[in-house]
């Protein structure tokens, strides 16, 4: 996967110098890799306003989008990954990734205020990284999900590739990993995978998984039950007008 703007390019804009909006605020940090103090930004969720909702559970916001700032990245060592997974490294994953960093600083500066551009290039290294690391497959869609995003958000083309890669991984997530996954049940990630099938165009797919969630009569998670349902009939019209 391209990392373009992690080693200078239209990424460079990172790390804007002034004072910080009130919604963000800084927080010193260990690297989980190289174990050097370094800086980064987070954000106060509690000043921050829904705006909106997805079907992939992507929460917008007024103003400041906290996906931006999803992605820690070392100065240091260059070391990448999301704040959930920062710490989760054995010694093999270290060796393989100081073997491939091989002393290299970002010429990027990730601290900050950041763009678009520096957002993106973050979660490219971040997911990059992962794979080379052999992060558990949930890490990696979860960032790809992210991804996609942001690119949602600024009407980017590679939506559609980021959101293939999140189903890829969530897929092997499904049939690998304990639940819960991050913060889903196996009913919510059933849930998110036929969203996931109807985004990327596979809606026959997507009546089988959200139906998995509708044909489920334990009571629980009713919210989950009725997206699934509406999310099923969603799929069952886009295959009546393709037929």
């Amino acid at each position: 996967m391209s990392v373009t703007g992690a080693t200078g390019g239209p990424a460079g804009t990172g790390g804007q110098g002034g004072p910080l909006p009130p919604e963000l605020y800084n927080e010193d940090v260990t690297c989980a890799l190289c174990g050097k103090k370094f800086t980064v930004t987070k954000v106060r969720m509690s000043r921050l306003r829904v705006a909106g909702r997805d079907t992939d559970f992507n929460v917008t916001y007024e103003g400041l989008d906290p996906n931006y700032y999803t992605v820690w990245v070392c100065p240091h060592c260059g070391y990448a990954a999301p704040e959930s997974a920062f710490t989760e490294l054995n010694q093999a994953q270290k060796e393989a990734l100081l073997a491939w960093l091989g002393g290299r600083k970002p010429t990027v500066d990730f601290s900050g205020v950041r763009t678009w551009d520096t957002a993106m290039a973050a979660f490219k290294l971040a997911i990059f990284q992962a794979q080379k690391r052999g992060a558990r497959p949930s890490v990696v869609a979860g960032l790809c999900l992210r991804a996609a995003w942001l690119c949602r958000a600024a009407g980017d083309a590679t939506e559609a590739h980021f959101l293939k890669a999140a189903l890829d991984n969530y897929i092997v997530a499904y049939d690998k990993e304990e639940f819960p996954i991050g913060k889903m049940t196996e009913r919510g990630l059933q849930y998110l995978l036929g969203e996931l099938y109807l985004r990327v165009g596979r809606p026959q797919e997507a009546v089988g998984w959200f139906a998995r969630v509708v044909e489920d009569r334990s009571g629980e998670e009713p919210q989950i039950v009725n997206m699934a349902r509406e999310g099923w009939h969603r799929a069952k019209e886009v295959l009546k007008g393709a037929g």
